[in-house]
């Protein structure tokens, strides 16, 4: 067991999010072959990230870690994969859709963290001194080391997140610069807020070649405008909608270019393959598992039948409540109420809870909404009688309630459940078809497991 705290405390540290369809086993130890493609000590580990997320999935009855287990569950996903590829379901344009966005999002990532993000970033005690004498005024430091630790911390986050902004801003202009940029300036002037009704398809700037339609702008456009303050001038806004599209085509232009080198650096190329796997076991289980879940009325009906304590609706109760601090000053209230006390009259006077102003009392209330040990003290008491006192948690609070009304719950009709029974029933038939579906590729396949090497590792 220690090993494996060992084990988890290391990789925990490497965060890997994709891997890749090629799994080559030679001169690598190997746990297992699937289909001769190796499922190798490394890509146990890199799996074993993913072990405190779901821990109990992978525990024997003993409550240790179970390796054959954890080994079975990526020989599943390995053979998914597999599937998924003899399916070409990586061929699907809304597969290939998701892979590129993917692609630009960690491109124009790597992009920032160049050009901006990993460059050194200078702070000088000076810069320090400067904003806190002027945040501060009249404070008139005269050295950095002066300043609290707590606020100095703070003052170099904000100066480092001005100067990143300031730095973004540059290169943007760079890139502008070296850029042929055309703005239709005519047509800008007469696009509004609304529809344009010339045609959307129109062009409004050009970048390099690459065009930027009214539909686009409008788009952005629209959107700047949802966020902005009431009055602000339109044709800033414009300007703002269109210099970000610019930019943007900028950006992504620059960060494809780069995208074969970003391809290259090992950590990049695995994340880009896990990532692919990932998306391929999710593309499997939705077009091959999903549409296989269908379910009649009839089928809806009788589970609704057979389960209509589960769709029950909670009881409800009317309730008036005094709140006080000190378990004694509790006691003589609740002794006082017990003696014929008007439960309002000591709530408005002696309740510290907000309810005090309405005579304590807090109206309908579902018991499912109320705590357990509020609940339990309820079930004990009938309608117009109070409760023992109830410690109230931190503090030393302590509750009297008095129950005024019950309204028992009503069964809920079939018509408000029927989305949820399908759900419910749908969860259970997905792990029955996707349990049975990987029995029937394991039947399929040669998978081979490396005792030796699974020993060791334990």
């Amino acid at each position: 067991m220690n090993k494996i705290i060992t084990i988890c405390g290391i990789i925990f540290l490497s965060v890997v999010i994709f891997n890749s369809n090629a799994y080559p086993f030679w001169g690598s130890k190997y746990l297992a072959k699937v289909n001769d493609e190796a499922i190798t000590v490394e890509d146990f580990k890199d799996r074993l990230k993913e072990f405190h997320k779901n821990p109990e999935s992978v525990r024997d009855a003993s409550r240790e870690f179970d390796y054959r287990r954890f080994l079975d569950r990526i020989i599943d996903e390995r053979l998914m994969i597999q599937e998924a590829y003899r399916l070409e379901l990586d061929k699907r344009p809304d597969f290939i859709k998701r892979m590129k966005a993917k692609e630009l999002f960690v491109f124009m990532t790597r992009l920032r963290m160049e050009e901006i993000t990993d460059k050194k970033i200078v702070i000088t005690e000076e810069e320090i001194k400067d904003i806190y004498n002027k945040d501060y005024a009249g404070s008139g430091v005269e050295k950095a080391s002066d300043i609290p630790e707590k606020i100095r911390v703070k003052l170099d986050k904000r100066i480092k997140k001005n100067k990143i902004r300031q730095r973004e801003n540059e290169y943007r202009e760079s890139l502008k610069e070296g850029a042929g940029i055309e703005i239709y300036e005519g047509l800008l002037n007469s696009v509004g807020e609304g529809d344009y009704p010339q045609g959307g398809d129109k062009v409004i700037a050009d970048v390099d070649g690459e065009s930027i339609s009214v539909n686009e702008f409008l788009n952005e456009l629209r959107y700047r405008i949802r966020k902005k303050e009431k009055g602000t001038d339109i044709d800033e806004v414009k300007r703002e909608a269109l210099d970000y599209l610019i930019v943007r085509r900028l950006l992504i232009r620059e960060a494809m270019k780069r995208g074969q080198r970003y391809k290259k650096d090992p950590e990049v190329y695995k994340r880009f393959k896990r990532y692919k796997e990932l998306q391929l076991i999710d593309k499997f289980k939705k077009d091959m598992i999903y549409p296989m879940i269908r379910f009649t009325d009839d089928e809806l009906m009788d589970y609704y039948d057979s389960n209509k304590e589960r769709f029950m609706k909670s009881d409800r109760v009317m309730l008036d409540l005094i709140e006080v601090k000190g378990e004694n000053k509790a006691k003589e209230l609740r002794g006082e109420l017990i003696k014929g006390a008007n439960f309002s009259m000591l709530a408005r006077e002696k309740s510290i809870a907000p309810s005090a102003d309405k005579g304590g009392d807090i109206g309908w209330v579902s018991i499912n909404s109320l705590t357990p040990v509020i609940a339990e003290a309820i079930k004990e008491i009938k309608v117009n009688e109070i409760t023992d006192i109830i410690p109230a948690g931190q503090h030393s609070l302590y509750m009297i309630i008095k129950l005024n009304r019950i309204e028992r719950g009503t069964l809920k009709g079939f018509s408000e459940v029927r989305d949820e029974i399908y759900m419910i029933l749908g969860k259970q038939r997905y792990d029955s078809l996707l349990d049975r579906y990987r029995a029937e590729l394991r039947k399929g396949s040669s998978i081979k497991i490396n005792e030796k090497s699974l020993r060791r590792l334990k």
